[in-house]
């Protein structure tokens, strides 16, 4: 937080793009290719000087190949949160530091961030909650998948009648929401476009998911196919979801 610069790393372009232009020019994305050292070498380029710090935020399905290459552009002396090589480590004399995503005071740092202007919300909208109204902003969260459906969209989660039409769709995204929370990474095996207007997508999904029922965390793991109608506006939406468990029953 407060940092000169942040190198932004990912798969996706247009998601990296898209934060891009919602930050100021501190930050400055990096579109990774999947060879380790050309990867690690536009780190350094995009970087205006020696990296001081990696920041591992991935999620346990992510390859730890991808750390690794990000964790062996820091300089020496510099700090990184994940497990590296033994002899680059005592070569170079990088701390190793462990920690779940933040520390407890990151929320109030980022509070003034926000605060001072160097983090600037214009971008994005913003609902605010009481906190007394936690399941108003629940209610919120899933509304706002909404708009990502056609008016006829059918929602067709395992072991469950499916959702037809937007108001249904809603409703199960909620009853979603208010029971679990993912920490899931997508893959897109395949995107096909049938028509003018017609396509799908296939993926698969692994992770893991918290029960608020029980305050469990269980593995995820899931294939998906998405159809998607491009209207009238030329935006592709959802017409058709489903998905089902790759993982083997518990027993």
């Amino acid at each position: 937080m407060g940092a000169g610069c942040v190198v932004a790393t990912g798969c996706n372009e247009a998601a990296l793009a898209d934060v891009a232009r919602r930050f100021d020019p501190r930050l400055r994305p990096v579109t990774l290719s999947g060879n380790e050292d050309e990867d690690g070498a536009r780190m350094r380029r995009t970087a205006p000087d020696a990296i001081d710090c990696v920041l591992d935020i991935l999620p346990p399905s992510v390859d730890a190949r991808v750390a690794r290459m990000a964790i062996m552009t820091v300089r020496p002396y510099g700090s990184a949160g994940v497990e590296l090589p033994y002899p680059w480590i005592m070569r170079n004399g990088i701390t190793i530091r462990g920690q779940w995503m933040y520390s407890p005071g990151a929320a109030v740092q980022l509070t003034r961030l926000v605060r001072s202007g160097l983090l600037a919300l214009a971008n994005y909208a913003i609902t605010e909650f009481a906190l007394d109204d936690t399941n108003d902003a629940v209610t919120h969260a899933a509304a706002s998948v909404l708009p990502l459906y056609t008016e006829g969209g059918i929602f067709m989660p395992p072991y469950s009648q499916s959702a037809v039409g937007k108001e249904a769709v809603g409703r199960a995204y909620d009853m979603v929401v208010r029971e679990l929370k993912f920490d899931v990474k997508f893959n897109i095996a395949e995107i096909v476009q049938m028509a003018p207007h017609w396509a799908f997508v296939r993926t698969n999904s692994a992770g893991s998911t918290l029960h608020h029922s029980t305050g469990k965390t269980t593995s995820e793991a899931n294939q998906e196919l998405f159809i998607l109608k491009k209207g009238d506006d030329n935006k592709w939406r959802i017409a058709r979801y489903s998905f089902s468990p790759t993982n083997p029953p518990s027993r």
